[in-house]
This record gives C-alpha cells, sequence and structure tokens, in this order.
C-alpha cells in the first residue's frame, strides 16, 4: 500500500454560518491523506501517471472550495472527499481534516477542525 499526504494546504473560502461570513469568506487549511489501491506499479517507476498527482488533488480541494458556500467544514469536508473518490480512481481510502483558521468567535481559538474519512465499499481493507 501507499500512502499520500497532503500537509497545509491552505485556501481561502467562503463559507460559514452566517450570510456575512460567507460573503467575507476566511482563510482555511486541509490536511489529505490517501492511501492508494495495490499496484505494481505504484513505487516501481517514476511516472506521474502510475501514482496521484498531489498537485492535481491541491487544485481539487480550491476548485470544491470555490464551487461551493457550506455553512459547516463538516459539509465542505464531505464535498471534497466525494470529490477526490470521484476523481481518482485509484484512491482506496481517503482522509480530509479541514481547519477553519481563526474562527469569528469570542473564543480564543487558532483554528477549528473537521476531519473525516471514506473508502471504496467494493474493496477489502486488508490490501
Amino acid at each position: 500500500m501507499v500512502q499520500i499526504n497532503l500537509v497545509g494546504l491552505e485556501f481561502y473560502g467562503h463559507h460559514g454560518l452566517t450570510e456575512e461570513e460567507r460573503a467575507t469568506g476566511g482563510r482555511y487549511r486541509a490536511n489529505i491523506n490517501l492511501r492508494l489501491a495495490k499496484s505494481a506499479s505504484v513505487g516501481e517507476t517514476d511516472m506521474l501517471e502510475d501514482t496521484i498527482d498531489y498537485v492535481a488533488v491541491g487544485t481539487l480541494i480550491q476548485e470544491t472550495s470555490d464551487a461551493n458556500q457550506c455553512k459547516t467544514v463538516e459539509r465542505l469536508v464531505s464535498l471534497c472527499l466525494d470529490a477526490i473518490l470521484a476523481r481518482f480512481p485509484a484512491v482506496r481510502h481517503a482522509v480530509v481534516r479541514i481547519a477553519k483558521l481563526h474562527p469569528p468567535t469570542s473564543l480564543r481559538m487558532d483554528s477549528f477542525e473537521v476531519e473525516s474519512y471514506r473508502g471504496r465499499h467494493d474493496e477489502e481493507e486488508n490490501d
């Protein structure tokens, strides 16, 4: 099994409970963990087509954020998971964690994070 991690992907998004928050937008940080389907060529060649292009994954996360105005980070995470599994068939299991940086609240905190995972149901967990 090969695992690919994108760590600290920052983007700007228009998400939040209030209309004002969605209009103003805010900064987000994503960590993505992808487990690839078992394949003889993954890691054996030096060809991008035999693995997952992490730039394409990062771009997909940004595009998913740009195309949606979610009230909750939970919904944004779910949309990102759906997009990853739809676009990259070699991904067997994905974990997406998105942090809303400096959320507008009276509480002092650096971020609020949501993490969720999704796998393909038609494959065994013990590759």
